[in-house]
Parts: structure tokens; C-alpha cells; sequence
């Protein structure tokens, strides 16, 4: 958790210089730590399989539902899952960086996400 202090430096043709005001971004992370629980995922980045753990829950024989989901939002890949780890192939991804996201397969709640990058 934390916060980025971001501003904008303009520098006109003239040489002269101008900044904006400071904005504080807070944020908690890229895996899905916002969601209050993390999903991780491995390696990072992935040529042709990837590995997902999933946190425990009250149930440990949950399913879940993973997508696959590009840039441009497209699902790219679904799978379902049964218990906490799972492994993937990405060898049919192109190139780039997805979300990851995993839903209770019963309650279709959100369990986490996180992003990865394809080689």
C-alpha cells in the first residue's frame, strides 16, 4: 500500500517553464490487493505456462472461473479451476500483457486479479 505523487512539468517553446499542482494516486499493489486477499501468479512473465494460487477461503473445495482478459478487454481465455492452485497454458497468447481474473464459480464474486505479461 501507498501513495505516487505525480505533476506535470511543462516547458514551453521560450524556454520557460511551468508545473502543475502535486495529485496524490493512492494505490495497494497489482495483484489483486485491493480486493482485500491476493492471487498470485508465476513466473511473471510467462512464455508458455503459468501457475496461480489462489488464497484460502472458508472452503478449500471451492471451484473457481479464470479468465484470461487482454488489453483491449477482450476474454481471451476461460478455464475452471478446482481447489486453490492451477496451471495454464499461454503458449497460444500472443505477445503482451492480460489480467488474470478469478471468480467463485457458485457466487461468480470477484476473488482477485492480477496482471501478467506474455513473452
Amino acid at each position: 500500500m501507498g501513495a505516487n505523487l505525480y505533476r506535470i512539468k511543462q516547458e514551453d517553446i521560450n524556454n520557460a517553464t511551468s508545473y502543475s499542482k502535486v495529485v496524490t494516486i493512492q494505490y495497494s499493489g497489482l495483484s489483486g490487493s485491493e480486493l482485500g486477499n491476493n492471487i498470485n501468479i508465476y513466473p511473471n512473465p510467462v512464455s508458455n505456462n503459468i501457475s496461480l494460487n489462489i488464497p484460502a477461503t472458508s472452503s478449500n473445495s471451492e471451484t473457481y472461473d479464470i479468465k484470461v482478459i487482454s488489453t483491449a478487454g477482450l476474454i481471451v481465455q476461460e478455464k475452471t479451476a478446482s481447489g486453490q492452485v492451477w496451471q495454464g497454458n499461454t503458449a497460444d497468447l500472443q505477445p503482451g500483457t492480460y489480467i488474470l481474473r478469478v471468480f467463485n464459480h457458485d457466487t461468480q464474486n470477484l476473488i482477485g486479479e492480477s496482471k501478467f505479461v506474455k513473452l
